[in-house]
Protein backbone atom coordinates (compact mmCIF):
# COMPACT_ATOMS: atom_id res chain seq x y z
CA UNK A 1 0.00 0.00 0.00
CA UNK A 2 1.54 3.39 -0.94
CA UNK A 3 2.41 5.75 1.86
CA UNK A 4 0.17 8.74 2.39
CA UNK A 5 1.42 12.31 2.06
CA UNK A 6 1.24 12.72 5.83
CA UNK A 7 3.68 9.86 6.38
CA UNK A 8 6.49 11.26 4.24
CA UNK A 9 8.18 13.01 7.16
CA UNK A 10 8.08 9.89 9.35
CA UNK A 11 11.22 7.79 9.80
CA UNK A 12 11.58 4.67 7.63
CA UNK A 13 9.92 1.64 9.21
CA UNK A 14 13.12 -0.05 10.44
CA UNK A 15 14.48 3.23 11.84
CA UNK A 16 11.16 3.97 13.55
CA UNK A 17 11.27 0.54 15.18
CA UNK A 18 14.77 1.24 16.48
CA UNK A 19 13.56 4.52 17.96
CA UNK A 20 10.63 2.73 19.61
CA UNK A 21 12.93 0.08 21.06
CA UNK A 22 15.41 2.63 22.38
CA UNK A 23 12.54 4.59 23.96
CA UNK A 24 11.23 1.49 25.71
CA UNK A 25 14.73 0.53 26.88
CA UNK A 26 15.23 4.04 28.27
CA UNK A 27 11.91 3.89 30.14
CA UNK A 28 12.86 0.52 31.64
CA UNK A 29 16.25 1.89 32.73
CA UNK A 30 14.66 4.93 34.42
CA UNK A 31 12.10 2.71 36.17
CA UNK A 32 14.86 0.38 37.41
CA UNK A 33 16.85 3.34 38.68
CA UNK A 34 13.91 4.36 40.87
CA UNK A 35 13.87 1.03 42.71
CA UNK A 36 17.46 -0.29 42.46
CA UNK A 37 20.09 2.28 41.38
CA UNK A 38 23.02 -0.11 41.87
CA UNK A 39 21.53 -2.61 39.44
CA UNK A 40 20.39 0.17 37.06
CA UNK A 41 23.81 1.79 36.60
CA UNK A 42 25.46 -0.98 34.51
CA UNK A 43 22.22 -1.29 32.53
CA UNK A 44 22.41 2.44 31.77
CA UNK A 45 26.07 2.21 30.72
CA UNK A 46 25.23 -0.62 28.29
CA UNK A 47 22.19 1.29 26.99
CA UNK A 48 24.25 4.44 26.36
CA UNK A 49 26.76 2.40 24.38
CA UNK A 50 24.02 0.95 22.18
CA UNK A 51 22.39 4.35 21.69
CA UNK A 52 25.64 5.88 20.41
CA UNK A 53 25.25 3.84 17.22
CA UNK A 54 21.75 5.16 16.53
CA UNK A 55 20.16 8.47 15.54
CA UNK A 56 18.07 9.04 18.66
CA UNK A 57 20.37 11.67 20.16
CA UNK A 58 17.86 12.91 22.73
CA UNK A 59 17.46 9.37 24.11
CA UNK A 60 21.26 9.05 24.38
CA UNK A 61 21.54 12.41 26.14
CA UNK A 62 18.74 11.53 28.55
CA UNK A 63 20.48 8.25 29.41
CA UNK A 64 23.78 10.10 29.96
CA UNK A 65 22.07 12.64 32.21
CA UNK A 66 20.70 9.86 34.41
CA UNK A 67 24.12 8.19 34.50
CA UNK A 68 25.72 11.49 35.52
CA UNK A 69 23.23 11.96 38.35
CA UNK A 70 23.68 8.38 39.55
CA UNK A 71 27.48 8.55 39.39
CA UNK A 72 27.40 11.67 41.57
CA UNK A 73 25.09 9.94 44.05
CA UNK A 74 27.58 7.04 44.18
CA UNK A 75 30.39 9.50 44.96
CA UNK A 76 32.02 9.23 41.49
CA UNK A 77 31.69 12.96 40.82
CA UNK A 78 34.32 13.22 38.06
CA UNK A 79 32.64 10.49 36.04
CA UNK A 80 29.25 12.04 36.73
CA UNK A 81 30.53 15.37 35.42
CA UNK A 82 31.73 13.75 32.18
CA UNK A 83 28.35 12.13 31.58
CA UNK A 84 26.51 15.42 32.34
CA UNK A 85 28.78 17.50 30.06
CA UNK A 86 28.23 15.11 27.15
CA UNK A 87 24.47 15.12 27.76
CA UNK A 88 24.35 18.94 27.85
CA UNK A 89 26.37 19.15 24.62
CA UNK A 90 23.90 16.85 22.82
CA UNK A 91 20.85 18.70 24.15
CA UNK A 92 22.34 22.00 22.95
CA UNK A 93 22.98 20.46 19.54
CA UNK A 94 19.40 19.21 19.23
CA UNK A 95 17.94 22.42 20.68
CA UNK A 96 16.19 20.57 23.52
CA UNK A 97 16.40 23.39 26.09
CA UNK A 98 13.91 21.80 28.50
CA UNK A 99 16.12 18.70 28.87
CA UNK A 100 19.25 20.87 28.93
CA UNK A 101 18.08 22.30 32.27
CA UNK A 102 18.44 18.89 33.95
CA UNK A 103 21.87 18.20 32.41
CA UNK A 104 23.20 21.56 33.61
CA UNK A 105 21.85 20.87 37.10
CA UNK A 106 23.73 17.56 37.22
CA UNK A 107 26.87 19.39 36.06
CA UNK A 108 26.47 21.89 38.88
CA UNK A 109 26.03 19.12 41.48
CA UNK A 110 29.14 17.24 40.30
CA UNK A 111 31.24 20.42 40.15
CA UNK A 112 30.14 21.46 43.62
CA UNK A 113 31.05 18.05 45.06
CA UNK A 114 34.57 18.55 43.70
CA UNK A 115 34.92 22.00 45.24
CA UNK A 116 34.52 23.92 41.95
CA UNK A 117 31.88 26.20 43.42
CA UNK A 118 32.06 29.14 40.98
CA UNK A 119 31.70 26.88 37.96
CA UNK A 120 28.96 24.95 39.73
CA UNK A 121 27.00 28.11 40.52
CA UNK A 122 27.46 29.34 36.95
CA UNK A 123 25.92 26.16 35.53
CA UNK A 124 23.09 26.15 38.07
CA UNK A 125 22.24 29.78 37.34
CA UNK A 126 22.31 29.10 33.61
CA UNK A 127 19.89 26.21 34.10
CA UNK A 128 17.67 28.45 36.25
CA UNK A 129 17.57 31.20 33.58
CA UNK A 130 16.64 28.72 30.85
CA UNK A 131 13.92 27.23 33.06
CA UNK A 132 12.50 30.71 33.76
CA UNK A 133 12.52 31.60 30.06
CA UNK A 134 10.64 28.39 29.25
CA UNK A 135 8.18 28.86 32.11
CA UNK A 136 9.31 25.64 33.87
CA UNK A 137 8.32 26.71 37.38
CA UNK A 138 8.77 23.25 38.90
CA UNK A 139 12.35 23.07 37.59
CA UNK A 140 13.09 26.52 39.01
CA UNK A 141 11.89 25.31 42.43
CA UNK A 142 13.99 22.13 42.21
CA UNK A 143 17.11 24.08 41.22
CA UNK A 144 16.82 26.06 44.46
CA UNK A 145 18.13 22.99 46.29
CA UNK A 146 21.36 22.86 44.29
CA UNK A 147 21.93 26.62 44.27
CA UNK A 148 21.36 26.92 48.03
CA UNK A 149 23.70 23.99 48.69
CA UNK A 150 26.50 25.74 46.78
CA UNK A 151 26.05 28.86 48.91
CA UNK A 152 26.05 26.64 52.00
CA UNK A 153 29.26 24.91 50.91
CA UNK A 154 31.00 28.27 50.52
CA UNK A 155 29.91 29.36 54.02
CA UNK A 156 27.21 31.83 52.95
CA UNK A 157 24.45 30.28 55.10
CA UNK A 158 22.30 33.43 54.99
CA UNK A 159 22.11 33.38 51.18
CA UNK A 160 21.51 29.62 51.28
CA UNK A 161 18.58 30.03 53.70
CA UNK A 162 17.00 32.67 51.45
CA UNK A 163 17.28 30.44 48.38
CA UNK A 164 15.88 27.42 50.26
CA UNK A 165 12.88 29.37 51.59
CA UNK A 166 12.07 30.82 48.16
CA UNK A 167 12.22 27.34 46.69
CA UNK A 168 9.98 25.95 49.44
CA UNK A 169 7.35 28.62 48.77
CA UNK A 170 7.39 27.79 45.06
CA UNK A 171 7.25 24.03 45.77
CA UNK A 172 4.30 24.47 48.13
CA UNK A 173 2.47 26.57 45.56
CA UNK A 174 3.03 23.91 42.87
CA UNK A 175 2.30 20.97 45.27
CA UNK A 176 5.79 19.52 44.74
CA UNK A 177 5.93 17.54 47.99
CA UNK A 178 9.24 15.75 47.36
CA UNK A 179 10.95 18.98 46.34
CA UNK A 180 9.53 20.72 49.41
CA UNK A 181 10.89 17.96 51.68
CA UNK A 182 14.33 18.09 50.04
CA UNK A 183 14.51 21.86 50.52
CA UNK A 184 13.26 21.54 54.11
CA UNK A 185 16.03 19.02 54.85
CA UNK A 186 18.61 21.31 53.23
CA UNK A 187 17.38 24.17 55.40
CA UNK A 188 17.80 21.92 58.47
CA UNK A 189 21.40 21.18 57.41
CA UNK A 190 21.93 24.90 56.96
CA UNK A 191 20.82 25.54 60.58
CA UNK A 192 23.07 22.72 61.74
CA UNK A 193 26.06 24.32 60.07
CA UNK A 194 25.01 27.70 61.50
CA UNK A 195 25.38 26.29 65.05
CA UNK A 196 21.60 25.98 65.56
CA UNK A 197 21.16 22.20 65.95
CA UNK A 198 17.86 22.49 67.88
CA UNK A 199 16.20 24.24 64.95
CA UNK A 200 17.73 21.64 62.64
CA UNK A 201 16.15 18.86 64.74
CA UNK A 202 12.71 20.52 64.54
CA UNK A 203 12.88 20.86 60.76
CA UNK A 204 14.24 17.32 60.21
CA UNK A 205 11.48 15.82 62.39
CA UNK A 206 8.89 17.82 60.46
CA UNK A 207 10.39 16.50 57.24
CA UNK A 208 10.12 12.89 58.45
CA UNK A 209 6.42 13.42 59.23
CA UNK A 210 5.86 14.77 55.72
CA UNK A 211 7.61 11.76 54.20
CA UNK A 212 5.46 9.36 56.25
CA UNK A 213 6.31 5.83 57.25
CA UNK A 214 6.07 4.07 53.88
CA UNK A 215 6.73 0.40 53.11
CA UNK A 216 9.73 1.17 50.87
CA UNK A 217 12.44 3.40 52.42
CA UNK A 218 12.96 6.36 50.09
CA UNK A 219 16.29 8.07 49.27
CA UNK A 220 15.02 11.22 50.96
CA UNK A 221 14.47 9.31 54.19
CA UNK A 222 18.18 8.40 54.23
CA UNK A 223 19.19 12.05 53.82
CA UNK A 224 16.75 13.30 56.47
CA UNK A 225 17.75 10.62 59.02
CA UNK A 226 21.42 11.53 58.49
CA UNK A 227 20.58 15.21 59.08
CA UNK A 228 18.60 14.40 62.22
CA UNK A 229 21.38 12.14 63.56
CA UNK A 230 24.01 14.84 62.90
CA UNK A 231 21.85 17.38 64.74
CA UNK A 232 21.44 15.08 67.76
CA UNK A 233 25.20 14.52 67.82
CA UNK A 234 25.76 18.30 67.78
CA UNK A 235 23.56 18.60 70.90
CA UNK A 236 25.50 15.81 72.67
CA UNK A 237 22.68 13.26 72.48
CA UNK A 238 24.88 10.44 71.16
CA UNK A 239 22.34 7.70 71.86
CA UNK A 240 19.73 9.22 69.55
CA UNK A 241 22.45 10.16 67.09
CA UNK A 242 23.66 6.55 66.78
CA UNK A 243 20.05 5.32 66.55
CA UNK A 244 19.29 7.61 63.59
CA UNK A 245 22.63 6.97 61.85
CA UNK A 246 21.78 3.26 62.01
CA UNK A 247 18.26 3.96 60.70
CA UNK A 248 19.70 5.87 57.69
CA UNK A 249 21.85 2.93 56.54
CA UNK A 250 19.13 0.62 55.04
CA UNK A 251 17.61 3.20 52.67
CA UNK A 252 21.08 4.46 51.76
CA UNK A 253 22.23 0.96 50.85
CA UNK A 254 19.00 0.20 49.01
CA UNK A 255 19.30 3.25 46.76
CA UNK A 256 23.07 3.19 46.33
CA UNK A 257 23.69 6.42 48.28
CA UNK A 258 27.36 5.61 48.92
CA UNK A 259 28.20 9.04 50.34
CA UNK A 260 25.42 8.89 52.97
CA UNK A 261 26.26 5.27 53.80
CA UNK A 262 29.95 6.12 54.26
CA UNK A 263 29.19 9.16 56.43
CA UNK A 264 26.87 7.14 58.65
CA UNK A 265 29.41 4.30 59.06
CA UNK A 266 32.16 6.79 59.91
CA UNK A 267 30.03 8.64 62.47
CA UNK A 268 28.91 5.36 64.10
CA UNK A 269 32.56 4.26 64.30
CA UNK A 270 33.52 7.47 66.08
CA UNK A 271 30.59 7.15 68.50
CA UNK A 272 31.56 3.53 69.29
CA UNK A 273 35.18 4.54 69.83
CA UNK A 274 34.08 7.29 72.24
CA UNK A 275 32.20 4.76 74.41
CA UNK A 276 35.18 2.34 74.38
CA UNK A 277 33.85 -0.24 71.92
CA UNK A 278 37.13 -0.49 69.95
CA UNK A 279 36.27 -3.77 68.24
CA UNK A 280 32.92 -2.43 67.00
CA UNK A 281 34.58 0.83 66.00
CA UNK A 282 37.18 -1.02 63.91
CA UNK A 283 34.43 -2.83 61.97
CA UNK A 284 32.69 0.48 61.26
CA UNK A 285 35.94 2.25 60.34
CA UNK A 286 36.77 -0.56 57.92
CA UNK A 287 33.31 -0.32 56.35
CA UNK A 288 33.60 3.46 55.95
CA UNK A 289 37.12 3.14 54.56
CA UNK A 290 36.01 0.50 52.02
CA UNK A 291 33.18 2.76 50.84
CA UNK A 292 35.56 5.71 50.44
CA UNK A 293 37.99 3.61 48.39
CA UNK A 294 35.13 2.22 46.28
CA UNK A 295 34.01 5.77 45.49
CA UNK A 296 37.60 6.88 44.70
CA UNK A 297 37.22 9.52 47.40
CA UNK A 298 40.90 10.01 48.31
CA UNK A 299 40.22 12.86 50.70
CA UNK A 300 37.70 10.85 52.72
CA UNK A 301 39.90 7.74 52.70
CA UNK A 302 42.75 9.86 54.04
CA UNK A 303 40.56 11.34 56.79
CA UNK A 304 39.33 7.90 57.88
CA UNK A 305 42.86 6.47 57.83
CA UNK A 306 44.25 9.30 59.95
CA UNK A 307 41.41 9.10 62.47
CA UNK A 308 41.69 5.34 62.63
CA UNK A 309 45.47 5.52 63.05
CA UNK A 310 45.11 7.95 65.95
CA UNK A 311 42.22 6.29 67.79
CA UNK A 312 42.56 2.56 67.11
CA UNK A 313 46.33 2.09 66.84
CA UNK A 314 46.50 -0.05 69.98
CA UNK A 315 44.09 -2.69 68.65
CA UNK A 316 45.91 -6.02 68.50
CA UNK A 317 46.58 -7.99 65.31
CA UNK A 318 46.27 -4.97 63.01
CA UNK A 319 46.96 -6.25 59.53
CA UNK A 320 49.04 -3.23 58.52
CA UNK A 321 50.15 0.09 59.85
CA UNK A 322 47.35 2.63 59.74
CA UNK A 323 49.98 5.36 59.53
CA UNK A 324 51.45 3.74 56.44
CA UNK A 325 48.00 3.56 54.88
CA UNK A 326 47.36 7.20 55.75
CA UNK A 327 50.64 8.26 54.11
CA UNK A 328 49.76 6.32 50.97
CA UNK A 329 46.37 8.02 50.80
CA UNK A 330 48.00 11.38 51.41
CA UNK A 331 50.12 10.83 48.31
CA UNK A 332 47.03 9.79 46.37
CA UNK A 333 45.15 12.82 47.65
CA UNK A 334 47.96 15.15 46.55
CA UNK A 335 47.81 13.53 43.13
CA UNK A 336 44.03 13.84 42.97
CA UNK A 337 44.29 17.54 43.88
CA UNK A 338 46.64 18.11 40.95
CA UNK A 339 44.38 16.12 38.65
CA UNK A 340 41.47 18.15 39.95
CA UNK A 341 43.25 21.40 39.13
CA UNK A 342 44.03 20.12 35.64
CA UNK A 343 40.41 19.08 35.23
CA UNK A 344 39.25 22.55 36.28
CA UNK A 345 41.49 24.16 33.66
CA UNK A 346 40.24 21.71 31.01
CA UNK A 347 36.63 22.35 32.00
CA UNK A 348 37.08 26.11 31.94
CA UNK A 349 38.57 25.86 28.44
CA UNK A 350 35.71 23.62 27.39
CA UNK A 351 33.12 26.00 28.83
CA UNK A 352 34.81 28.94 27.09
CA UNK A 353 34.68 27.05 23.80
CA UNK A 354 30.99 26.25 24.35
CA UNK A 355 30.29 29.93 25.15
CA UNK A 356 32.13 31.06 22.01
CA UNK A 357 30.21 28.57 19.92
CA UNK A 358 26.94 29.69 21.48
CA UNK A 359 27.78 33.33 20.76
CA UNK A 360 28.65 32.43 17.18
CA UNK A 361 25.34 30.62 16.78
CA UNK A 362 23.45 33.55 18.27
CA UNK A 363 25.24 35.89 15.87
CA UNK A 364 24.43 33.65 12.90
CA UNK A 365 20.81 33.38 14.03
CA UNK A 366 20.55 37.16 14.32
CA UNK A 367 22.10 37.61 10.88
CA UNK A 368 19.63 35.16 9.35
CA UNK A 369 16.78 36.86 11.20
CA UNK A 370 17.85 40.26 9.83
CA UNK A 371 18.07 38.83 6.31
CA UNK A 372 14.62 37.28 6.67
CA UNK A 373 13.15 40.57 7.90
CA UNK A 374 14.81 42.42 5.02
CA UNK A 375 13.48 39.87 2.52
CA UNK A 376 9.98 40.22 3.99
CA UNK A 377 10.24 44.00 3.73
CA UNK A 378 11.40 43.67 0.11
CA UNK A 379 8.51 41.34 -0.70
CA UNK A 380 6.09 43.76 0.95
CA UNK A 381 7.56 46.71 -0.97
CA UNK A 382 7.42 44.78 -4.26
CA UNK A 383 3.83 43.77 -3.54
CA UNK A 384 2.90 47.40 -2.85
CA UNK A 385 4.69 48.55 -6.03
CA UNK A 386 3.01 45.83 -8.11
CA UNK A 387 -0.47 46.84 -6.90
CA UNK A 388 -0.13 50.64 -6.77
CA UNK A 389 -0.43 53.25 -9.50
CA UNK A 390 2.72 55.43 -9.15
CA UNK A 391 1.08 58.67 -10.32
CA UNK A 392 -2.04 58.74 -8.14
CA UNK A 393 -1.13 56.32 -5.33
CA UNK A 394 -4.38 54.43 -5.99
CA UNK A 395 -4.66 50.69 -6.54
CA UNK A 396 -4.02 49.68 -10.14
CA UNK A 397 -5.81 47.19 -12.43
CA UNK A 398 -3.99 44.25 -10.83
CA UNK A 399 -5.09 45.39 -7.34
CA UNK A 400 -8.68 45.74 -8.57
CA UNK A 401 -8.75 42.18 -9.94
CA UNK A 402 -7.31 40.83 -6.67
CA UNK A 403 -9.87 42.84 -4.65
CA UNK A 404 -12.72 41.54 -6.78
CA UNK A 405 -11.57 37.92 -6.60
CA UNK A 406 -11.17 37.93 -2.80
CA UNK A 407 -13.97 40.27 -1.71
CA UNK A 408 -16.65 39.75 -4.39
CA UNK A 409 -16.24 36.73 -6.68
CA UNK A 410 -15.31 34.40 -3.78
CA UNK A 411 -18.57 35.21 -1.97
CA UNK A 412 -20.98 35.95 -4.80
CA UNK A 413 -23.83 34.07 -3.17
CA UNK A 414 -23.67 35.90 0.17
CA UNK A 415 -22.16 39.38 -0.36
CA UNK A 416 -23.94 42.52 0.93
CA UNK A 417 -25.33 44.98 -1.64
CA UNK A 418 -22.80 47.29 -3.28
CA UNK A 419 -22.41 49.73 -6.17
CA UNK A 420 -19.67 50.01 -8.79
CA UNK A 421 -18.83 53.39 -10.38
CA UNK A 422 -16.78 53.69 -13.57
CA UNK A 423 -15.77 57.23 -14.49
CA UNK A 424 -13.31 59.10 -16.66
CA UNK A 425 -12.42 62.71 -17.39
CA UNK A 426 -14.27 64.39 -20.26
CA UNK A 427 -12.13 65.42 -23.23
CA UNK A 428 -8.93 64.52 -21.38
CA UNK A 429 -7.04 64.13 -24.65
CA UNK A 430 -7.65 67.81 -25.42
CA UNK A 431 -6.07 68.77 -22.08
CA UNK A 432 -2.93 66.78 -22.89
CA UNK A 433 -2.76 68.19 -26.43
CA UNK A 434 -3.36 71.83 -25.41
CA UNK A 435 -1.40 72.05 -22.17
CA UNK A 436 0.98 69.07 -22.24
CA UNK A 437 1.23 65.78 -20.40
CA UNK A 438 2.73 67.40 -17.31
CA UNK A 439 -0.50 69.30 -16.63
CA UNK A 440 -2.47 66.19 -17.61
CA UNK A 441 -0.67 64.25 -14.88
CA UNK A 442 -1.46 67.01 -12.37
CA UNK A 443 -5.14 66.82 -13.37
CA UNK A 444 -5.22 63.05 -12.79
CA UNK A 445 -3.47 63.35 -9.42
CA UNK A 446 -5.90 66.07 -8.26
CA UNK A 447 -8.88 64.13 -9.55
CA UNK A 448 -7.70 60.96 -7.70
CA UNK A 449 -7.29 62.95 -4.49
CA UNK A 450 -10.76 64.49 -4.84
CA UNK A 451 -12.40 61.13 -5.50
CA UNK A 452 -10.61 59.52 -2.53
CA UNK A 453 -11.91 62.27 -0.22
CA UNK A 454 -15.52 61.31 -1.03
CA UNK A 455 -15.10 57.66 0.05
CA UNK A 456 -15.57 55.85 3.33
CA UNK A 457 -12.90 53.48 4.77
CA UNK A 458 -14.73 50.37 3.56
CA UNK A 459 -14.93 51.65 -0.05
CA UNK A 460 -12.20 51.08 -2.64
CA UNK A 461 -10.95 53.07 -5.63
CA UNK A 462 -8.66 52.02 -8.49
CA UNK A 463 -7.11 53.61 -11.57
CA UNK A 464 -7.53 51.35 -14.57
CA UNK A 465 -5.21 53.41 -16.78
CA UNK A 466 -5.29 56.71 -18.58
CA UNK A 467 -8.14 58.79 -17.13
CA UNK A 468 -10.37 55.82 -16.16
CA UNK A 469 -11.22 55.11 -12.51
CA UNK A 470 -13.36 52.45 -10.80
CA UNK A 471 -14.95 52.93 -7.36
CA UNK A 472 -16.53 50.10 -5.33
CA UNK A 473 -19.04 51.37 -2.75
CA UNK A 474 -19.81 48.73 -0.14
CA UNK A 475 -23.28 48.53 1.49
CA UNK A 476 -24.47 52.00 0.50
CA UNK A 477 -28.01 51.08 -0.50
CA UNK A 478 -29.93 51.50 -3.74
CA UNK A 479 -29.44 55.28 -4.16
CA UNK A 480 -26.14 55.66 -2.40
CA UNK A 481 -24.06 54.82 -5.48
CA UNK A 482 -25.80 57.57 -7.47
CA UNK A 483 -25.32 60.05 -4.60
CA UNK A 484 -21.60 59.25 -4.54
CA UNK A 485 -21.46 59.71 -8.33
CA UNK A 486 -23.04 63.16 -7.95
CA UNK A 487 -20.41 64.03 -5.33
CA UNK A 488 -17.72 62.97 -7.80
CA UNK A 489 -19.24 65.17 -10.52
CA UNK A 490 -19.24 68.15 -8.15
CA UNK A 491 -15.70 67.60 -6.84
CA UNK A 492 -14.34 67.30 -10.39
CA UNK A 493 -15.89 70.66 -11.36
CA UNK A 494 -14.28 72.31 -8.30
CA UNK A 495 -10.71 71.31 -9.26
CA UNK A 496 -8.61 74.42 -10.00
CA UNK A 497 -6.00 74.22 -12.76
CA UNK A 498 -3.44 77.05 -12.26
CA UNK A 499 -2.09 77.04 -15.81
CA UNK A 500 -5.52 76.72 -17.46
CA UNK A 501 -7.90 79.23 -15.89
CA UNK A 502 -10.40 78.93 -18.74
CA UNK A 503 -10.48 75.15 -18.51
CA UNK A 504 -13.17 73.49 -16.41
CA UNK A 505 -12.71 69.80 -15.64
CA UNK A 506 -15.66 67.42 -15.71
CA UNK A 507 -16.20 63.68 -15.54
CA UNK A 508 -18.81 61.21 -16.71
CA UNK A 509 -19.92 58.35 -14.48
CA UNK A 510 -21.57 54.96 -15.03
CA UNK A 511 -23.15 53.38 -11.94
CA UNK A 512 -24.24 49.75 -11.44
CA UNK A 513 -26.08 48.71 -8.28
CA UNK A 514 -25.68 45.04 -7.32
CA UNK A 515 -28.34 43.83 -4.84
CA UNK A 516 -27.61 41.36 -2.07
CA UNK A 517 -27.05 37.70 -3.12
CA UNK A 518 -26.91 38.61 -6.82
CA UNK A 519 -24.33 36.10 -8.04
CA UNK A 520 -22.86 38.13 -10.91
CA UNK A 521 -19.28 37.72 -11.99
CA UNK A 522 -17.04 40.78 -11.67
CA UNK A 523 -16.47 40.91 -15.42
CA UNK A 524 -20.21 41.25 -16.03
CA UNK A 525 -20.54 43.98 -13.36
CA UNK A 526 -17.63 45.91 -14.85
CA UNK A 527 -19.04 45.53 -18.37
CA UNK A 528 -22.41 46.96 -17.27
CA UNK A 529 -20.69 49.91 -15.55
CA UNK A 530 -18.71 50.55 -18.74
CA UNK A 531 -21.95 50.48 -20.77
CA UNK A 532 -23.53 52.99 -18.37
CA UNK A 533 -20.45 55.24 -18.71
CA UNK A 534 -20.76 55.16 -22.50
CA UNK A 535 -24.42 56.21 -22.24
CA UNK A 536 -23.42 59.16 -20.04
CA UNK A 537 -20.80 60.18 -22.63
CA UNK A 538 -23.28 59.89 -25.49
CA UNK A 539 -25.83 62.07 -23.67
CA UNK A 540 -23.53 65.07 -23.31
CA UNK A 541 -20.89 64.21 -20.71
CA UNK A 542 -20.51 65.63 -17.14
CA UNK A 543 -23.38 63.45 -16.03
CA UNK A 544 -24.15 60.00 -14.64
CA UNK A 545 -26.11 57.04 -15.91
CA UNK A 546 -27.11 54.12 -13.67
CA UNK A 547 -28.73 50.72 -13.79
CA UNK A 548 -29.67 47.92 -11.38
CA UNK A 549 -28.21 44.47 -11.97
CA UNK A 550 -31.15 42.12 -11.31
CA UNK A 551 -30.84 38.36 -10.69
CA UNK A 552 -33.00 37.73 -13.76
CA UNK A 553 -30.59 39.69 -15.96
CA UNK A 554 -27.63 37.79 -14.54
CA UNK A 555 -29.32 34.43 -15.26
CA UNK A 556 -30.19 35.54 -18.79
CA UNK A 557 -26.64 36.73 -19.42
CA UNK A 558 -25.20 33.47 -18.13
CA UNK A 559 -27.58 31.41 -20.29
CA UNK A 560 -26.79 33.36 -23.47
CA UNK A 561 -23.04 33.34 -22.81
CA UNK A 562 -22.99 37.09 -22.54
CA UNK A 563 -20.78 36.99 -19.44
CA UNK A 564 -18.11 34.86 -21.09
CA UNK A 565 -18.36 36.90 -24.23
CA UNK A 566 -17.48 40.20 -22.61
CA UNK A 567 -14.32 41.86 -23.86
CA UNK A 568 -11.18 40.85 -21.95
CA UNK A 569 -10.23 44.50 -21.85
CA UNK A 570 -13.17 45.19 -19.54
CA UNK A 571 -11.44 43.20 -16.80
Amino acid sequence: MPRSVHSLDVLPHSEQMRHDRSGRALDEFVALRAVNPSAAFPVGVSLAQSLRDGRNKDALATCLRHLGSMASEFGEHQQGLKYACEAASIFEETGNEEALVGALAVQGTALSAQGMYQLALSQMRRAENIAKDLGLQSDVAKLSSGIGSIYRATGDTAAAATVYRNGMRAAARLSLNRTYCALLNNLAMNFLESAAPQRAIILAQRCLKLLGAGDQPSPQRAYVLHTLASAYKATGDNVRAKLHFEAALPPARLHGLVTIERKCEFEIAKLLRDIGDDAGAKIRFDAAYALAVRANDARMALEISLYRAEKVRHVANAERSFIHVALEHLKQYDGSLQRGKNAVVALENEFDAVKREAESRRSQTQTLKNKLEQAQQNVYALNIAANTDPLTGLGNRRAMIEFASTRLDSQRSRHPPFSVLMLDADNFKLINDAYGHELGDQVLAKLASALRSALRPQDAIFRLGGDEFVVVCMSRGTRAGEQLAEDCLRLAREIYLPRADALRLSVSVGVVYVPEKTSAHWRLILARADAALLRAKSKGRSRLESERLTPAFVREAAASGAESGQSADSA
